[in-house]
């Protein structure tokens, strides 16, 4: 039986356990984590009674780990089948996991899985993912140029909407179009494109293209989306 406690309590309980599941041991986010009792904290698959997935990559994942990570391929393969289990699940919605590795030593940043262990996509830690670039990557929008200088999941709530898009909502269609997407394919078409303007990781992040997508991930109730991170160029 699960039971509600408050949110100063699931903090402290959290810290104390160190965000571990007293069941399996998965270090999980406080977001994704239930009480059974006041002081046994479970993961949601300890609490809907079923065993942590058998982890499954595709071989063009696994290459590009390997290639990154300078790896072998037989190392790469067994070191993601088991990663997941070893760093914190931040995320779990109705069709798909993400979990975040705080080691940059080991090169990925977040991994986002479906429920039964499949790999739909890896994120690097932005040290790695920029220096796996030669050249710098660019987009222009309305005209202006812009320079990508991160490409990371963000929380939708520090996305700042302008008023000009709030005022021009795109039409319905569109928005279930996303969505569709999503469901079919675990991810949008498109990241969100931000912009923070203060240059301050406090501050929001302010939206500048993407609003369509934004809108689809609230109805899907996405706690995160991929976005691209630009600062503008002056021209």
């Amino acid at each position: 039986m699960i039971i509600k406690l408050k949110d100063e309590d699931i903090k402290r309980i959290h810290e104390e356990l160190e965000g571990k599941c007293q069941k399996c041991g998965q270090r999980c986010d406080k977001k994704v984590v239930s009480f059974i009792t006041d002081t046994i904290m479970v993961c949601p698959d300890c609490k809907n009674s079923v065993k942590p997935p058998v982890f499954k990559i595709t071989e063009e994942m696994i290459a590009k780990v390997s290639k990154i990570s300078k790896w072998d391929v037989g190392e790469t393969k067994q070191f993601l089948e088991i990663l997941p289990l070893a760093v914190a699940l931040v995320d779990y919605t109705e069709n798909t996991r993400r979990y975040w590795n705080w080691d940059k030593s080991k090169y990925i940043y977040t991994i986002e899985t479906d429920h039964e262990g499949n790999y739909i996509s890896i994120r690097f830690h932005k040290d790695y993912w920029s220096k796996s670039k030669k050249k710098k990557k660019f987009v222009y929008i309305k005209k202006k140029k812009y320079v990508v200088i991160g490409q990371d999941p963000m929380n939708v709530k520090k996305i700042k909407i302008k008023d000009e898009f709030r005022e021009s909502l795109p039409r319905e269609e569109k928005i279930q179009s996303k969505i569709d997407y999503y469901k079919n394919n675990n991810e949008f078409e498109k990241d969100i494109v931000v912009i923070n303007e203060k240059l301050s990781k406090n501050k929001p992040h302010t939206l500048i293209d993407g609003y369509t997508t934004f809108l689809a991930s609230k109805q899907l109730k996405l706690k995160t989306v991929p976005v691209l991170i630009v600062e503008e160029i002056n021209m």
